[in-house]
């Protein structure tokens, strides 16, 4: 049996549906009666589109009542881990805090030689333009 992409699908029931509820009861068989033979379909198959279609508005409710409660349930769970989260955090800006007072004495070492040996030259040139 030949199987339809579900896009071509879509548009025969959107069809179908139009003519259903928009147009005259002569217009409404034909369109049954091509929708069913198109494509090797057969009617059974139309009832049961239908069947599934009236069903649908519950099966969706259904379903959005699941991904709600999935929902909810992730963000139970993240609401639970907000403090794990947050002493992570925590911890983070401790070792930040800490990696900068180990850090900073040793830059200020360094920046303290530099500017003695800068001034160590500075004092060899003019001693030494003194001299000369």
């Amino acid at each position: 049996m030949f199987k339809q992409d579900i896009k071509t699908i879509t548009q025969d029931a959107g069809t179908f549906y139009d003519t259903v509820f928009n147009h005259p009861k002569d217009n409404v068989d034909k369109e049954i009666k091509s929708f069913s033979n198109r494509n090797n379909r057969e009617y059974g198959n139309l009832e049961k589109c239908i069947v599934l279609a009236q069903g649908a508005p519950d099966k969706f409710s259904s379903g959005t009542f699941l991904f709600d409660k999935k929902l909810n349930d992730v963000k139970e769970k993240l609401n639970n881990a907000k403090p794990t989260f947050a002493s992570l955090l925590e911890k983070l800006e401790t070792l930040k805090q800490s990696r900068r007072l180990r850090q900073d004495p040793y830059q200020q070492d360094r920046k303290q030689f530099m500017d003695y040996q800068n001034q160590a030259k500075q004092e060899f040139d003019n001693e030494f333009k003194e001299r000369e």
